[in-house]
């Protein structure tokens, strides 16, 4: 598979409840479209 963009973060999720993951990214990323992809 091939992913084209402008940037990219490789981060691992973390728990955010109980029931949710979540990833932190970059501020200025904020309003931007993003697309996440799991890769294992």
């Amino acid at each position: 598979m091939e992913l084209y963009g402008v940037q990219m973060r490789q981060k691992r999720v973390s728990r955010g409840s109980r029931k949710l993951g979540r990833i932190y990214l970059p501020l200025r990323w904020l309003g931007k479209r993003v697309k996440v992809v799991r890769l294992g």
